[in-house]
């Protein structure tokens, strides 16, 4: 790893006067150590490994985690196989740094820029099918109808319809372009419900 003064590094390291994870400017080099300006804005050397070099190009390279990622670089680190993929374990950074485990199997972080995503990792924009998987209940990657079907396991018929239909309104009114409206018909099904479990128990 070249580091040169100018460039911008990650703390990736517990040290005293610098916060982890944090990004300092390289101010000069002198052998094994850099020299940046410290949380207290003073010039201090510290040890080149307990940094990790910011590339440009690292913040055009996006991954995330439980990713497969294939090593196209080793940039000099030791225990890193150009070639062999490895799982993304954490991301720092907006996802300029990865976590993976090297062949020691140490989590590490590493820049993500020496890494690219294996062929069948390349993300692909999802498709919106209006009928069964319309885009405004798909956020976060779980689809609405199964979160319902998980959260009515058990429920006798009608309470378990009322449940449905709250968590159906309550999960599209920010997508669907009519938040006011769903949000009522949320309450309505909300006080149906309410009403049934107060039958159910007196």
């Amino acid at each position: 790893m070249k580091i040169h003064a100018g460039d911008i590094v990650t703390c990736i390291d517990n040290v005293q006067g610098l916060t982890l994870w944090k990004n300092y400017k390289v101010i000069k080099t002198s052998g094994r150590f850099i020299c940046v300006y410290n949380d207290d804005r003073q010039e201090y050397y510290y040890y080149e490994y307990r940094f990790t070099l910011i590339k440009k190009e690292d913040n055009q390279t996006m991954f995330m985690i439980g990713q497969n990622v294939v090593c196209v670089d080793t940039a000099g680190w030791r225990y890193l196989t150009k070639g062999k993929v490895y799982k993304v374990l954490a991301t720092y950074n907006n996802v300029s740094l990865i976590g993976v485990e090297n062949d020691l199997r140490e989590a590490r972080l590493f820049q993500a820029s020496l890494f690219r995503a294996t062929p069948m990792e390349m993300p692909r924009p999802k498709e919106n099918d209006p009928v069964h998987r319309p885009s405004h209940y798909t956020q976060g990657g779980v689809e609405c109808i199964d979160a319902i079907e998980s959260a009515v396991q058990g429920l006798p018929p009608v309470m378990a319809f009322l449940v449905g239909q709250v968590i159906k309104y309550l999960w599209r009114f920010y997508f669907k372009g009519k938040p006011l409206e769903d949000l009522e018909k949320a309450k309505y099904y909300l006080e149906r419900l309410i009403s049934k479990v107060k039958e159910e128990k007196k």
